[in-house]
Protein backbone atom coordinates (compact mmCIF):
# COMPACT_ATOMS: atom_id res chain seq x y z
CA UNK A 1 0.00 0.00 0.00
CA UNK A 2 1.38 3.36 -1.00
CA UNK A 3 2.09 5.92 1.64
CA UNK A 4 -1.02 7.97 2.37
CA UNK A 5 -1.53 10.72 4.90
CA UNK A 6 -3.72 9.66 7.81
CA UNK A 7 -5.95 12.66 7.22
CA UNK A 8 -6.59 11.38 3.70
CA UNK A 9 -7.81 7.96 4.85
CA UNK A 10 -11.57 7.32 4.86
CA UNK A 11 -13.26 7.23 8.29
CA UNK A 12 -14.40 3.92 9.73
CA UNK A 13 -18.19 3.56 9.66
CA UNK A 14 -18.49 0.48 11.87
CA UNK A 15 -17.23 -0.30 15.40
CA UNK A 16 -13.93 -2.14 15.67
CA UNK A 17 -14.32 -5.90 15.97
CA UNK A 18 -10.96 -6.43 17.63
CA UNK A 19 -9.45 -8.44 14.72
CA UNK A 20 -8.10 -5.41 12.92
CA UNK A 21 -4.26 -4.94 12.95
CA UNK A 22 -2.02 -1.95 13.39
CA UNK A 23 1.72 -1.58 12.60
CA UNK A 24 3.86 -0.98 15.66
CA UNK A 25 7.60 -0.76 16.20
CA UNK A 26 8.80 -3.09 18.94
CA UNK A 27 12.56 -3.47 19.64
CA UNK A 28 13.40 -1.79 16.31
CA UNK A 29 11.23 -4.30 14.43
CA UNK A 30 7.92 -3.39 12.85
CA UNK A 31 5.20 -5.84 13.81
CA UNK A 32 1.47 -6.12 13.28
CA UNK A 33 -0.68 -6.01 16.39
CA UNK A 34 -4.44 -6.62 16.62
CA UNK A 35 -6.63 -4.09 18.35
CA UNK A 36 -7.64 -6.78 20.86
CA UNK A 37 -3.98 -7.32 21.78
CA UNK A 38 -3.29 -3.66 22.45
CA UNK A 39 -4.50 -3.88 26.06
CA UNK A 40 -4.17 -7.62 26.70
CA UNK A 41 -2.49 -8.20 30.07
CA UNK A 42 -1.73 -4.53 30.53
CA UNK A 43 -3.50 -1.92 32.64
CA UNK A 44 -4.89 1.03 30.75
CA UNK A 45 -3.68 4.38 32.03
CA UNK A 46 -6.07 7.25 32.54
CA UNK A 47 -7.50 8.70 29.39
CA UNK A 48 -8.14 12.40 29.32
CA UNK A 49 -9.68 14.32 26.45
CA UNK A 50 -9.92 18.09 26.45
CA UNK A 51 -12.47 19.51 24.01
CA UNK A 52 -12.32 22.86 22.35
CA UNK A 53 -14.73 24.24 24.96
CA UNK A 54 -12.61 23.12 27.87
CA UNK A 55 -14.78 20.16 28.98
CA UNK A 56 -12.92 17.12 30.25
CA UNK A 57 -13.61 13.41 30.03
CA UNK A 58 -11.42 11.19 32.15
CA UNK A 59 -11.20 7.61 33.32
CA UNK A 60 -9.03 6.44 36.18
CA UNK A 61 -9.11 3.47 38.54
CA UNK A 62 -12.52 2.38 37.27
CA UNK A 63 -14.08 5.87 37.70
CA UNK A 64 -15.37 8.15 34.97
CA UNK A 65 -15.25 11.90 35.24
CA UNK A 66 -17.06 14.40 33.04
CA UNK A 67 -15.98 17.96 33.56
CA UNK A 68 -13.25 16.85 35.96
CA UNK A 69 -9.89 15.16 35.38
CA UNK A 70 -9.90 13.66 38.88
CA UNK A 71 -13.17 11.78 39.38
CA UNK A 72 -13.91 10.90 43.00
CA UNK A 73 -16.85 8.61 42.25
CA UNK A 74 -17.69 5.87 39.76
CA UNK A 75 -19.36 8.56 37.67
CA UNK A 76 -18.39 12.11 38.58
CA UNK A 77 -20.00 15.07 36.78
CA UNK A 78 -18.74 18.59 37.41
CA UNK A 79 -19.91 21.87 35.93
CA UNK A 80 -18.81 25.50 36.32
CA UNK A 81 -22.23 26.89 35.39
CA UNK A 82 -25.64 26.96 37.06
CA UNK A 83 -28.59 24.90 35.85
CA UNK A 84 -29.01 21.34 34.66
CA UNK A 85 -25.72 19.42 34.45
CA UNK A 86 -27.13 16.03 33.40
CA UNK A 87 -30.13 14.78 31.50
CA UNK A 88 -31.42 11.27 30.98
CA UNK A 89 -33.83 11.20 28.06
CA UNK A 90 -35.72 8.39 26.40
CA UNK A 91 -36.94 8.69 22.84
CA UNK A 92 -39.66 6.16 23.64
CA UNK A 93 -42.74 6.43 25.87
CA UNK A 94 -40.91 6.95 29.18
CA UNK A 95 -37.47 7.02 30.68
CA UNK A 96 -36.14 5.60 33.93
CA UNK A 97 -33.18 6.35 36.15
CA UNK A 98 -32.49 3.48 38.53
CA UNK A 99 -30.47 3.41 41.76
CA UNK A 100 -30.02 -0.20 42.83
CA UNK A 101 -27.83 -2.56 44.81
CA UNK A 102 -27.03 -6.26 44.74
CA UNK A 103 -27.14 -7.01 48.47
CA UNK A 104 -30.12 -8.18 50.52
CA UNK A 105 -30.16 -5.00 52.61
CA UNK A 106 -29.90 -1.29 51.87
CA UNK A 107 -31.06 -0.25 48.40
CA UNK A 108 -30.96 2.63 45.95
CA UNK A 109 -30.54 6.17 47.26
CA UNK A 110 -30.38 9.68 45.81
CA UNK A 111 -28.48 12.29 47.84
CA UNK A 112 -28.55 16.09 47.54
CA UNK A 113 -25.57 17.95 49.06
CA UNK A 114 -24.58 21.54 49.73
CA UNK A 115 -20.87 22.39 49.54
CA UNK A 116 -19.99 18.74 49.90
CA UNK A 117 -22.23 18.15 52.93
CA UNK A 118 -25.02 15.61 52.35
CA UNK A 119 -28.28 17.35 53.26
CA UNK A 120 -31.19 15.40 51.81
CA UNK A 121 -31.76 11.74 51.06
CA UNK A 122 -34.48 10.11 48.98
CA UNK A 123 -34.71 6.43 48.21
CA UNK A 124 -35.15 3.03 49.76
CA UNK A 125 -35.47 3.35 53.54
CA UNK A 126 -33.04 0.49 54.04
CA UNK A 127 -30.28 2.50 52.33
CA UNK A 128 -30.88 5.42 54.73
CA UNK A 129 -31.12 3.36 57.92
CA UNK A 130 -28.81 0.51 56.96
CA UNK A 131 -31.60 -2.08 57.25
CA UNK A 132 -33.55 -4.41 54.97
CA UNK A 133 -36.62 -2.12 54.93
CA UNK A 134 -38.09 -1.55 51.48
CA UNK A 135 -40.21 1.45 52.49
CA UNK A 136 -39.70 4.75 50.70
CA UNK A 137 -37.60 7.09 52.81
CA UNK A 138 -37.04 10.86 52.83
CA UNK A 139 -34.33 11.96 55.23
CA UNK A 140 -33.13 15.40 56.28
CA UNK A 141 -29.49 15.17 57.38
CA UNK A 142 -29.17 18.70 58.84
CA UNK A 143 -30.36 19.15 62.43
CA UNK A 144 -32.99 21.81 63.08
CA UNK A 145 -34.08 22.17 59.44
CA UNK A 146 -37.32 21.29 57.69
CA UNK A 147 -38.51 19.24 54.74
CA UNK A 148 -40.39 21.61 52.40
CA UNK A 149 -42.53 21.05 49.29
CA UNK A 150 -42.96 23.84 46.73
CA UNK A 151 -45.08 24.59 43.67
CA UNK A 152 -43.56 26.02 40.52
CA UNK A 153 -43.18 29.80 40.53
CA UNK A 154 -43.59 30.19 44.31
CA UNK A 155 -40.90 30.69 46.93
CA UNK A 156 -43.38 29.82 49.70
CA UNK A 157 -43.51 26.22 50.86
CA UNK A 158 -46.90 24.59 50.33
CA UNK A 159 -46.18 21.80 52.80
CA UNK A 160 -43.58 21.72 55.57
CA UNK A 161 -42.45 19.07 58.04
CA UNK A 162 -40.24 20.73 60.63
CA UNK A 163 -37.52 19.12 62.71
CA UNK A 164 -39.92 18.34 65.59
CA UNK A 165 -42.41 16.53 63.33
CA UNK A 166 -44.97 19.35 62.97
CA UNK A 167 -46.72 19.21 59.58
CA UNK A 168 -48.09 22.45 58.09
CA UNK A 169 -50.04 22.82 54.85
CA UNK A 170 -50.07 26.25 53.23
CA UNK A 171 -48.94 28.07 56.39
CA UNK A 172 -45.84 28.65 58.49
CA UNK A 173 -46.29 26.46 61.59
CA UNK A 174 -46.70 27.86 65.10
CA UNK A 175 -43.82 27.30 67.56
CA UNK A 176 -45.18 24.09 69.08
CA UNK A 177 -43.38 22.79 72.14
CA UNK A 178 -42.12 19.32 72.96
CA UNK A 179 -44.81 16.77 73.71
CA UNK A 180 -47.06 18.06 70.90
CA UNK A 181 -47.47 16.63 67.41
CA UNK A 182 -49.62 18.75 65.14
CA UNK A 183 -50.94 19.39 61.65
CA UNK A 184 -51.71 23.03 60.81
CA UNK A 185 -53.83 23.65 57.73
CA UNK A 186 -54.40 26.89 55.82
CA UNK A 187 -54.17 29.37 58.68
CA UNK A 188 -51.77 29.68 61.59
CA UNK A 189 -52.90 27.77 64.66
CA UNK A 190 -55.73 25.97 62.84
CA UNK A 191 -55.44 22.22 62.76
CA UNK A 192 -55.18 18.97 64.69
CA UNK A 193 -52.72 17.96 67.35
CA UNK A 194 -52.07 15.18 69.82
CA UNK A 195 -50.31 15.23 73.16
CA UNK A 196 -48.36 12.68 75.14
CA UNK A 197 -51.29 11.98 77.49
CA UNK A 198 -53.46 10.52 74.69
CA UNK A 199 -55.40 13.70 73.98
CA UNK A 200 -56.48 14.66 70.48
CA UNK A 201 -57.35 18.31 69.88
CA UNK A 202 -58.87 20.30 67.02
CA UNK A 203 -57.86 23.93 67.50
CA UNK A 204 -58.37 27.35 65.98
CA UNK A 205 -55.74 30.05 66.50
CA UNK A 206 -53.93 28.12 69.22
CA UNK A 207 -50.78 26.09 69.77
CA UNK A 208 -49.27 24.21 72.68
CA UNK A 209 -45.97 25.25 74.22
CA UNK A 210 -45.75 25.18 78.02
CA UNK A 211 -49.53 25.54 78.03
CA UNK A 212 -51.86 26.85 75.34
CA UNK A 213 -51.06 30.14 73.59
CA UNK A 214 -52.62 32.34 70.90
CA UNK A 215 -51.12 31.88 67.43
CA UNK A 216 -52.40 35.26 66.17
CA UNK A 217 -53.80 38.41 67.76
CA UNK A 218 -57.44 39.46 68.00
CA UNK A 219 -59.19 36.21 67.16
CA UNK A 220 -61.10 34.11 69.67
CA UNK A 221 -59.97 30.50 69.83
CA UNK A 222 -61.76 27.22 70.04
CA UNK A 223 -60.81 23.74 71.14
CA UNK A 224 -62.29 20.31 70.65
CA UNK A 225 -60.62 17.72 72.81
CA UNK A 226 -60.87 13.97 73.18
CA UNK A 227 -58.95 13.10 76.30
CA UNK A 228 -57.47 9.83 77.43
CA UNK A 229 -60.55 8.93 79.50
CA UNK A 230 -62.77 8.97 76.40
CA UNK A 231 -64.77 12.16 77.02
CA UNK A 232 -65.23 14.89 74.42
CA UNK A 233 -65.14 18.59 75.23
CA UNK A 234 -65.69 21.82 73.28
CA UNK A 235 -64.12 24.99 74.69
CA UNK A 236 -63.59 28.62 73.69
CA UNK A 237 -61.49 31.58 74.73
CA UNK A 238 -61.89 35.32 74.37
CA UNK A 239 -59.72 37.23 71.88
CA UNK A 240 -56.11 37.65 72.97
CA UNK A 241 -52.60 38.64 71.86
CA UNK A 242 -50.31 36.37 69.86
CA UNK A 243 -48.04 34.41 72.17
CA UNK A 244 -50.11 35.08 75.30
CA UNK A 245 -51.52 32.28 77.42
CA UNK A 246 -55.06 31.06 76.73
CA UNK A 247 -57.66 30.45 79.41
CA UNK A 248 -60.12 27.92 78.02
CA UNK A 249 -63.79 28.04 78.99
CA UNK A 250 -65.54 24.74 78.46
CA UNK A 251 -68.85 25.21 76.64
CA UNK A 252 -69.98 21.63 76.17
CA UNK A 253 -68.96 18.09 77.05
CA UNK A 254 -70.00 14.54 76.29
CA UNK A 255 -68.63 12.43 79.11
CA UNK A 256 -67.81 8.73 79.22
CA UNK A 257 -71.36 7.94 80.40
CA UNK A 258 -72.80 9.52 77.26
CA UNK A 259 -74.18 12.47 79.22
CA UNK A 260 -74.33 15.83 77.44
CA UNK A 261 -73.32 18.78 79.60
CA UNK A 262 -73.82 22.32 78.24
CA UNK A 263 -72.41 25.29 80.11
CA UNK A 264 -71.24 23.11 82.97
CA UNK A 265 -68.49 20.55 83.58
CA UNK A 266 -70.45 18.39 86.03
CA UNK A 267 -74.11 17.57 86.61
CA UNK A 268 -74.74 14.40 88.59
CA UNK A 269 -77.63 12.08 87.88
CA UNK A 270 -78.77 13.50 84.51
CA UNK A 271 -78.29 12.56 80.86
CA UNK A 272 -78.51 16.18 79.68
CA UNK A 273 -77.36 18.98 81.97
CA UNK A 274 -77.47 22.72 81.26
CA UNK A 275 -75.71 25.43 83.23
CA UNK A 276 -76.43 29.07 82.39
CA UNK A 277 -76.59 32.61 83.74
CA UNK A 278 -80.24 33.16 84.56
CA UNK A 279 -79.82 36.93 84.62
CA UNK A 280 -78.74 36.82 80.96
CA UNK A 281 -80.33 33.84 79.26
CA UNK A 282 -83.17 31.34 79.42
CA UNK A 283 -82.05 27.79 80.08
CA UNK A 284 -83.74 26.04 77.15
CA UNK A 285 -85.54 27.60 74.20
CA UNK A 286 -87.60 25.71 71.59
CA UNK A 287 -88.71 27.53 68.45
CA UNK A 288 -90.93 26.19 65.67
CA UNK A 289 -89.70 28.16 62.64
CA UNK A 290 -92.56 26.91 60.42
CA UNK A 291 -95.39 28.01 62.77
CA UNK A 292 -97.10 24.63 62.35
CA UNK A 293 -100.55 24.20 63.88
CA UNK A 294 -100.47 21.76 66.81
CA UNK A 295 -96.68 21.33 66.60
CA UNK A 296 -94.99 19.33 69.31
CA UNK A 297 -92.29 20.97 71.45
CA UNK A 298 -91.36 18.00 73.59
CA UNK A 299 -92.16 14.31 73.62
CA UNK A 300 -91.81 11.94 76.56
CA UNK A 301 -91.54 8.21 75.95
CA UNK A 302 -90.76 4.93 77.67
CA UNK A 303 -89.61 2.09 75.45
CA UNK A 304 -90.86 3.98 72.41
CA UNK A 305 -94.36 4.50 73.86
CA UNK A 306 -95.42 8.12 74.37
CA UNK A 307 -96.43 8.96 77.93
CA UNK A 308 -96.60 12.74 77.65
CA UNK A 309 -95.89 15.77 75.50
CA UNK A 310 -95.81 19.54 75.28
CA UNK A 311 -97.49 20.95 72.19
CA UNK A 312 -99.13 23.98 70.66
CA UNK A 313 -102.90 24.36 70.89
CA UNK A 314 -103.94 24.31 67.22
CA UNK A 315 -102.75 27.57 65.60
CA UNK A 316 -103.06 29.62 68.78
CA UNK A 317 -100.38 31.15 70.99
CA UNK A 318 -101.21 28.70 73.78
CA UNK A 319 -99.33 25.61 74.96
CA UNK A 320 -100.81 22.42 76.38
CA UNK A 321 -99.01 20.01 78.70
CA UNK A 322 -100.29 16.51 77.97
CA UNK A 323 -100.05 13.40 80.11
CA UNK A 324 -101.14 9.95 78.97
CA UNK A 325 -104.68 8.99 80.10
CA UNK A 326 -105.73 6.41 77.53
CA UNK A 327 -108.37 3.86 78.62
CA UNK A 328 -106.31 1.11 77.00
CA UNK A 329 -103.62 1.68 79.60
CA UNK A 330 -105.96 1.25 82.59
CA UNK A 331 -107.78 -1.61 84.31
CA UNK A 332 -110.10 -2.13 87.33
CA UNK A 333 -111.86 1.16 86.52
CA UNK A 334 -114.48 2.09 89.22
CA UNK A 335 -115.90 5.25 90.74
CA UNK A 336 -113.64 6.97 93.26
CA UNK A 337 -114.47 7.04 96.95
CA UNK A 338 -115.47 10.18 98.77
CA UNK A 339 -112.64 12.70 98.99
CA UNK A 340 -114.15 15.60 100.92
CA UNK A 341 -113.05 14.29 104.28
CA UNK A 342 -109.47 13.90 102.96
CA UNK A 343 -109.47 17.39 101.49
CA UNK A 344 -110.62 18.77 104.80
CA UNK A 345 -107.42 17.35 106.31
CA UNK A 346 -105.21 19.17 103.83
CA UNK A 347 -103.39 22.08 105.42
CA UNK A 348 -103.38 25.16 103.19
CA UNK A 349 -100.47 27.30 104.34
CA UNK A 350 -98.92 30.71 103.84
CA UNK A 351 -95.14 31.00 104.08
CA UNK A 352 -91.97 32.77 102.95
CA UNK A 353 -89.58 31.09 100.54
CA UNK A 354 -86.15 30.82 102.17
CA UNK A 355 -84.42 31.51 98.86
CA UNK A 356 -85.42 34.92 97.56
CA UNK A 357 -87.57 35.87 100.63
CA UNK A 358 -90.81 35.72 98.57
CA UNK A 359 -94.09 35.45 100.52
CA UNK A 360 -96.78 33.03 99.28
CA UNK A 361 -100.32 33.38 100.59
CA UNK A 362 -101.62 29.94 99.68
CA UNK A 363 -99.70 26.72 99.22
CA UNK A 364 -98.92 23.24 100.49
CA UNK A 365 -96.05 21.61 102.33
CA UNK A 366 -95.04 18.42 100.54
CA UNK A 367 -94.28 16.49 103.72
CA UNK A 368 -97.72 17.39 105.15
CA UNK A 369 -99.62 16.57 101.96
CA UNK A 370 -97.92 13.22 101.35
CA UNK A 371 -99.66 11.53 104.27
CA UNK A 372 -103.12 12.78 103.19
CA UNK A 373 -103.30 12.46 99.38
CA UNK A 374 -101.43 9.75 97.47
CA UNK A 375 -99.75 10.15 94.07
CA UNK A 376 -99.15 13.89 94.37
CA UNK A 377 -95.87 14.13 96.28
CA UNK A 378 -92.47 12.88 95.00
CA UNK A 379 -90.12 12.14 97.87
CA UNK A 380 -86.41 12.90 97.68
CA UNK A 381 -84.17 9.88 96.99
CA UNK A 382 -81.75 11.02 99.68
CA UNK A 383 -82.07 13.18 102.76
CA UNK A 384 -80.47 16.05 100.85
CA UNK A 385 -82.95 15.86 97.94
CA UNK A 386 -85.90 18.27 98.02
CA UNK A 387 -89.46 16.85 98.12
CA UNK A 388 -91.69 17.89 95.23
CA UNK A 389 -95.41 17.91 94.42
CA UNK A 390 -97.48 18.21 91.26
CA UNK A 391 -100.31 20.72 91.81
CA UNK A 392 -102.10 19.49 88.68
CA UNK A 393 -102.66 16.08 90.30
CA UNK A 394 -104.96 17.67 92.87
CA UNK A 395 -107.47 18.42 90.09
CA UNK A 396 -109.25 15.02 90.22
CA UNK A 397 -109.65 15.38 93.99
CA UNK A 398 -111.20 18.83 93.56
CA UNK A 399 -113.55 17.62 90.84
CA UNK A 400 -114.66 14.72 93.01
CA UNK A 401 -115.18 17.07 95.94
CA UNK A 402 -117.25 19.46 93.80
CA UNK A 403 -119.41 16.55 92.64
CA UNK A 404 -119.99 15.48 96.24
CA UNK A 405 -120.79 19.03 97.29
CA UNK A 406 -123.15 19.44 94.33
CA UNK A 407 -124.97 16.27 95.24
CA UNK A 408 -125.28 17.55 98.82
CA UNK A 409 -126.50 20.95 97.59
CA UNK A 410 -129.14 19.36 95.38
CA UNK A 411 -130.30 17.13 98.25
CA UNK A 412 -130.55 20.09 100.59
CA UNK A 413 -132.34 22.15 97.94
CA UNK A 414 -134.99 19.44 97.58
CA UNK A 415 -135.51 19.28 101.33
CA UNK A 416 -135.65 23.07 101.59
CA UNK A 417 -138.20 23.28 98.78
CA UNK A 418 -140.35 20.65 100.44
CA UNK A 419 -140.29 22.56 103.74
CA UNK A 420 -141.19 25.82 102.01
CA UNK A 421 -144.14 24.19 100.24
CA UNK A 422 -145.79 22.99 103.47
Amino acid sequence: MADVKISALPASTTPLAGTEVLPIVQSATTRQVSVANLTAGRAVSALSIATTTGATFATTSGSVGIGTASPSYTLDLSSTTNGIIARFKSTSTYGQVVADNTSGTGGGLFIASQNGVASSYFGVEGAILGTSSQNTGIYNNVAGTSINFYNSGSATAKLTIDSSGILSVGVTPSPWGSGFKAIEIGYIGCGINATSNNQTNVVGNAYGNSGWKYSATGVASSLYQQNGSGSHAWSYAAAGTAGNAITWIEAMQINTSGSLLVGTTSYAGVQIGVGYAGNVNTGIGINDTTSTSGCGFALFQIGGTTIGSISRVSATSAVVYNTTSDQRLKSNVTNSESVINKLMQVQVRQYDWTEGAVHQDYGFIAQELESVLSGIVTKGKTEEDMWQLDYSKITPHLVKAIQEQQALIESLTIRLTALENK
